[in-house]
């Protein structure tokens, strides 16, 4: 996570529940500064709160959603990933509310895409009709997850002010699979300081591998 200014508005943390899985999510709130990281500030503290209390990933989605409409200014929002990673099955199963795609690389070195699948959170209350939230399902015996926020993609890769864009990061993952997690990340990392141009947002790269 590398802060476009003094505080980030990107947020990224994980847990391990009693039974082995890992609930994990990467968010990003609309604008940056103090007031977009005072936000996330609160919603990573409920995200916590929720994972531990045995959610499911729905819940979890359903009552962020119902506090940040609650307390949030207008026009502000979150785009997140929330997902649970069971290492016995090999299967993560996420949400993905308005955020940019998640992408797997599998053994054959095949990416697949996973794009948003719900709303972003706090862009108005979910209807009572709106019970649950459908998740995405993701079986692989071997490969390794990567989610990242929108610094990276809309990231300047140099003097021109090109953006590195879904196909630079999935090429970057593609071409370097046999690296570890965070090497793939560095690279990404590296590939957005080359241009020497000022950061216009918050960057944040979560990898998970199987």
């Amino acid at each position: 996570n590398i802060p476009a200014k003094q505080v980030s508005g990107d947020y990224f943390d994980y847990l391990t529940r009693e039974d082995g899985c890992i609930i994990f999510t990467l968010a990003d709130v609309s604008g940056k500064g103090a007031a977009s990281g005072l936000m996330m500030s609160r919603a990573s503290s409920l995200f916590r709160i929720f994972a531990r209390q045995n959610m499911s990933l729905s819940n979890i989605i359903i009552k962020l959603n119902h506090e940040i409409c609650e307390s949030t200014s207008s026009g502000m929002f979150i785009t997140m990933v929330v997902g649970c990673f069971d290492p016995q099955k090999k299967q993560i199963t996420l949400i993905n509310a308005g955020h940019e795609p998640v992408v797997l690389i599998d053994s054959n070195k095949q990416l697949h895409s996973y794009p948003a699948n719900f709303r972003p959170v706090g862009i108005m209350p979910i209807d009572d009709e709106e019970e649950s939230i459908e998740s995405t399902i993701i079986d692989a015996d071997e490969g390794k997850i990567f989610i990242y926020t929108d610094g990276v993609t809309e990231g300047y890769i140099n003097k021109n002010k090109e953006e590195l864009g879904v196909e630079g990061v999935e090429k970057i993952i593609k071409e370097n699979y046999q690296s570890s997690l965070k090497d793939i990340i560095d690279i990404i990392i590296q590939t957005l300081k080359q241009s020497d141009q000022d950061r216009r947002d918050d960057i944040t790269c979560l990898g998970i591998k199987f």
